[in-house]
């Protein structure tokens, strides 16, 4: 009898039944890999491979040949067109899409965040996962020349509340904030 079954049986509402198909992406090394991309508007940005022994992979450390294989990702983003069409199909222009490979290559999309955490803090790598800190300096980078095409010609008179003035932080305030996290990781 299986799950489903046994619920019912035991008196349980069909309504409370929920079916999840569990999806292999192990690699043939055993590891799984869950991949990530941001997009800022337009602008797609990829964020990081993490790999582990467990399915459920939230949080790791590479070694040099993760490094390696991480810093091709980076910089061949070989599924970006994909990831951007999931984005649109989502009508989602802002946030990062996790996903992992299927044994046959097929990307398989875990979620979408739309309040994703952009950067742990700078200690936590230097501590935990040193290897990682010049992709993460280079996220830094790439987030904030996205942010900033986004600012329009003349941010720096610019008010979020000019109607109102419930505000008095303009675009260039907003921009320096996110300038000043992103100066963070540049001291390496």
């Amino acid at each position: 009898m299986n799950a489903s079954n046994k619920i019912l049986a035991s008196g349980g509402d069909v309504e409370d039944v929920l079916a999840v198909e569990f999806c292999d992406t192990r690699s043939p090394d055993g590891r799984y890999r869950k991949y990530s991309f941001f997009r800022i508007a337009d602008i797609m940005i990829p964020a990081h491979i993490i790999f582990s022994q467990h399915w459920v992979a939230k949080d790791g450390v590479s070694n040099a040949e993760q490094v390696v294989e991480e810093d091709l990702f980076h910089f061949q983003s070989p599924h970006v067109s994909w990831a951007l069409g999931i984005f649109e199909a989502a009508r989602i222009d802002y946030g990062r899409i996790d996903f992992s490979l299927c044994p046959d290559g097929a990307p398989q999309v875990w979620e979408i965040n739309t309040n994703p955490i952009l950067l742990a803090p700078r200690a936590k790598y230097e501590k935990l996962a040193p290897l990682e800190l010049p992709r993460k300096y280079l996220l830094a980078i790439r987030f904030g020349e996205a942010w900033k095409s986004l600012l329009p010609a003349d941010a720096a008179s610019l008010s979020i509340f000019p109607k109102t003035g419930a505000s008095s932080r303009s675009w260039k305030s907003i921009f320096l904030t996110i300038k000043n996290f992103c100066l963070k990781w540049k001291r390496l």
